[in-house]
C-alpha cells in the first residue's frame, strides 16, 4: 500500500468532513467542531471504508475488469501524454473536443478514458482525436479512471517526458484564459497542478474576521486538485509511480477518493522526495486585494459563489454586501475566508477567468445552488469566440438544474 501510516490511520479511525473537491459543496468544518458527516452513519460504511481501503484495488480489478474496453485512435503516441478523464452522461460534447484539440496542440498524445460508454457515433467522432479511447466501469470516480489511464501507459512510463492527468469537471481551454500546459512545462517541479487546497488557516465562518493569509502545505488535508496535474521523469521513471496506482484504493465514497486520490497523491508526491508546485499561487492574494478600491471588492465578493455546505458564508455575503458601511478590511477578509474555505477554482471564478488568466472553468457551480448558477450565467455570457459559444449552450442544460433559490434559515439572517 503506497499511501502513507498517518493517512491510514486517520482514514480508519476518523471522519472529518473532508472538502469534496469535484463539486466543493462540503467544505471543511473542522474550526467549527468535528461532526460526522451523515453517509458515515450510515449501516455498513465503516466496512466498507477498510474493506476499499485494502481490497478497493482488487475488487475494482475483479468485478469490472472485463468490462473495460479499448480502442484504438488515430492519433500516435509520443514524448508526451495526457490522460483525459470524462463522464459524459449526456454524450460526447463539443467541449470535449475542443479539450482534446487543445491537448493534441501542445504536443500530447490523448488517451481519453470515459467512465460512461459512448454510443457507437460518438465513439466514431471520438477516434480521429484521441491516440487511445477506453470505456470502463463508472467505479472510483476521476481516479479510477486516472488509474486506469496511467496503467495503460505503463510500458510508456520510463520514456514520457511528461504525462498529464485532466478531466472534465472543467471547461478548458477557455477563450479569455491562459495556456495552461504551457505554464505547467516552465514550473521546475517533478509535480505540478493547477491549484492548491488547504494551503491557507480556516477559520470558522463566523471568525471569518480573525483568518491570516500565510501559505503552509503543512496544513492537514493540503493537496494539489485533481482536475489539472503534470507530471515529469523523475516521477514517471520510478518504479513506486506504477506501484501507486496499482495498489490505489478505488471505492465508490466520494469523500474517501479525494483524501485516498488528491491528499493522497500529494502525500505520496512528498513522501518520495519529489519537488512540488502549482500555476495558480495566491500566496500574496491579501496584498493584490489591499490594493484595490473597495467598490472592486464588493464586485468581486457579488460574483463569488457560495455552496450548501457553507450557508452561513452566503448569510454573512449578503449582510456585508447590504451594508454600505461595511469596512474594507471586512470585505478582504470574507473574500480570503471564502477561497480557503471553498478552494479558488470554485470561489473566484469570475476573477480567475477575466483578471488572472486561468485556464480552467469549473462546470458544477452551474447548478449547485442559486446563486452559484446566477453568478455563471454572467461569467460564460462573457466569453468570446467560437469556444464561448460551445461553452453557453451546455451551460444551459446544466442551469436547468439548479434551485429557483437559496433558503437561507431564519437564524443566519
Amino acid at each position: 500500500m503506497q499511501l502513507s501510516r498517518h493517512l491510514v490511520l486517520k482514514e480508519l479511525i476518523m471522519d472529518e468532513d473532508t472538502p469534496d473537491s469535484a463539486n466543493a459543496s462540503k467544505p471543511s468544518r473542522r474550526k467549527e467542531g468535528r461532526k460526522r458527516p451523515p453517509e458515515t452513519l450510515k449501516p455498513g460504511y465503516v466496512a466498507a471504508k477498510i474493506g476499499t481501503y485494502f481490497l478497493g484495488a482488487r475488487y475494482n480489478d475483479l468485478r469490472f475488469g472485463a468490462q473495460k474496453r479499448r480502442f484504438a485512435g488515430a492519433l500516435p503516441m509520443g514524448k508526451k501524454a495526457a490522460v483525459y478523464l470524462i463522464f459524459p452522461s449526456q454524450g460526447l460534447l463539443q467541449s470535449h473536443l475542443d479539450s482534446l484539440g487543445y491537448i493534441a496542440a501542445k504536443g500530447y498524445a490523448p488517451v481519453v478514458v470515459s467512465n460512461v460508454p459512448l454510443r457507437d457515433a460518438d465513439r466514431q467522432r471520438l477516434l480521429p482525436h484521441v491516440a487511445t479511447y477506453i470505456e470502463r466501469a463508472n467505479f472510483g470516480y476521476d481516479f479510477g479512471g486516472y488509474r486506469d489511464g496511467v496503467l495503460e501507459l505503463q510500458s510508456e512510463l520510463p520514456q514520457l517526458e511528461r504525462l498529464v492527468l485532466l478531466n472534465d469537471s472543467s471547461w478548458f481551454p477557455l477563450p479569455n484564459g491562459g495556456d495552461w500546459i504551457a505554464d505547467a512545462e516552465t514550473i521546475p517541479c517533478d509535480y505540478v497542478g493547477a491549484t492548491a487546497h488547504y494551503c491557507f488557516p480556516m477559520p470558522a465562518v463566523s471568525d471569518f474576521r480573525s483568518i491570516k493569509w500565510n501559505y503552509d502545505d503543512g496544513i492537514d488535508f493540503f493537496h494539489y486538485t485533481s482536475f489539472a496535474l503534470m507530471f515529469g521523469p523523475a516521477i514517471l521513471r520510478t518504479p513506486a509511480f506504477v506501484k501507486f496506482w496499482k495498489s490505489f484504493p478505488l471505492t465508490s465514497i466520494k469523500r474517501l477518493t479525494v483524501r485516498r486520490g488528491e491528499v493522497g497523491l500529494t502525500k505520496w508526491v512528498r513522501a518520495q522526495g519529489f519537488t512540488h508546485g502549482k500555476t495558480l499561487d495566491l500566496s500574496q492574494f491579501d496584498k493584490d486585494l489591499a490594493q484595490m478600491p473597495e467598490q472592486k471588492l464588493r464586485e468581486m465578493m457579488a460574483e463569488m459563489p457560495v455552496f450548501a455546505g457553507d450557508i452561513q458564508l452566503l448569510a454573512i455575503k449578503q449582510r456585508l454586501l447590504d451594508d454600505a458601511a461595511t469596512h474594507k478590511s471586512d470585505l478582504i477578509c470574507f473574500i480570503l475566508t471564502s477561497v480557503a474555505r471553498q478552494g479558488p477554482s470554485y470561489a473566484l471564478v469570475e476573477y480567475l477567468a477575466f483578471h488572472r488568466g486561468f485556464a480552467f472553468l469549473k462546470k458544477s457551480p452551474c447548478s449547485l445552488m442559486a446563486n452559484s448558477a446566477d453568478i455563471m450565467r454572467r461569467v460564460v455570457a462573457r466569453l468570446d469566440g467560437p469556444l464561448g459559444d460551445h461553452i453557453r449552450a451546455e451551460a444551459q442544460d446544466l442551469f436547468r438544474k439548479a434551485p429557483l433559490a437559496d433558503e437561507i434559515p431564519a437564524d443566519l439572517t
